[in-house]
């Protein structure tokens, strides 16, 4: 039977109806301004092999020894005097504050013995606050609030060879499982505009406008700053499915339901405490390998030693521990003083 004018008339109403329709159900369902379905960005990224496997033979880990960490940290370095980011530092090794802390976690991906990704996770303290105050400390002091406990990314490096794997975004999951081991609700990370779009489909939030990160250097080294609220992300991401919206769906089993380092983190941080309780660890990289305790002032030194303890960070300095010679200061730096005393005297 052959259609009328008025029946084709109404089934292009229908036709159009439905499309609407379809067109609203999506847009309800819609995520953080994403639409359900794979999105061309996921794609782009699987087929650059940033998700899947690592390559053979490449072992991700927590590093815990006085030699991981020289050599994590010298990795870093390098790069990063390389890519004009820092001015070269004492014996070739990237040791901050941060990196003396016993709370900050270094992660490590090894091919045959040899590291090939780094990053580390600083946690905020009110002494030290986090790297990426000295360039974004409005709006991370937006996200100290009560209830909430921020870490941050830092010391990212990836060997040339190894950018187009699944090494960072594997690092990143050790991130994750880290600070939420840690009861961190928010991990926030400094980086270079044209990695925006890779943090932004983790579920990084950027805020802050776009800074020069290199303050001390006569060089252009942009960044934002992104944040990722890790308490609102579990949230929304628990319930979903890959067909109400793929690409946070696959942000869930990411960070929770298929990440192997989630049962990792708890013995990594033992072995980490254990290893910051031995004078000879931190002699070896502190002293022996960067000089690093001679260059910090007396400020720096008591926050050191009120993190490590007096009687460890005593050891380590070298200072007899039942001295007789007494000042007017505190505990922690009558050690540097003591220290100084001694040597001028040797």
């Amino acid at each position: 039977m052959c259609d009328t004018s008025d029946n084709r008339r109404e089934k292009q109403t229908l036709i159009a109806e439905n499309t609407l329709l379809a067109k609203k159900q999506i847009h309800e369902n819609t995520q953080f301004g994403r639409p359900r379905g794979k999105s061309r960005r996921m794609r782009l990224l699987e087929r650059m092999g940033f998700f899947g496997d690592l390559p053979p033979g490449v072992r991700i880990t927590r590093a815990t020894t006085p030699q991981e960490l020289e050599n994590a940290y010298q990795m870093v370095h390098d790069g990063f005097v390389d890519l004009g980011y820092i001015k070269p530092m004492p014996f070739g090794l990237r040791i901050r504050m941060f990196e003396a802390m016993p709370e900050t976690a270094t992660f490590i991906a090894r091919k045959s013995g040899n590291i090939v990704g780094v990053t580390s996770v600083a946690i905020d303290s009110p002494e030290l606050g986090l790297p990426s105050d000295e360039a974004f400390h409005k709006e991370i002091n937006k996200l100290r609030r009560p209830g909430r406990k921020i870490c941050e990314g830092t010391n990212w490096y990836i060997d040339p060879d190894f950018r187009k794997t699944s090494i960072m975004t594997d690092l990143m999951r050790c991130c994750f499982a880290h600070a939420v081991a840690e009861g961190c609700t928010d991990m926030i990370a400094d980086l270079t505009p044209t990695h925006k779009s890779f943090y932004e489909l983790m579920a990084f939030d950027i805020i802050g406008s776009e800074r020069n990160s290199s303050q001390d250097l006569d060089v252009k080294d942009p960044v934002v700053l992104v944040n990722l609220a890790i308490t609102e992300t579990v949230e929304t991401v628990s319930p979903l499915k890959t067909e109400d919206d793929f690409d946070l769906a696959y942000v869930k089993v990411f960070y929770i339901d298929d990440n192997p380092y989630r049962k990792m983190v708890k013995k990594w941080k033992e072995e980490a405490e254990t290893a910051f309780l031995d004078s000879d660890f931190l002699e070896y990289l502190f002293v022996d390998k960067s000089f690093f305790l001679e260059r910090c002032d007396p400020e720096e030194l008591e926050i050191i030693c009120n993190r490590w303890g007096e009687e460890l960070f005593q050891e380590v300095m070298g200072i007899p521990l039942h001295n007789e010679q007494t000042f007017e200061l505190s505990p922690c730096t009558n050690v540097t003083t003591e220290k100084n005393l001694l040597q001028r005297s040797a």
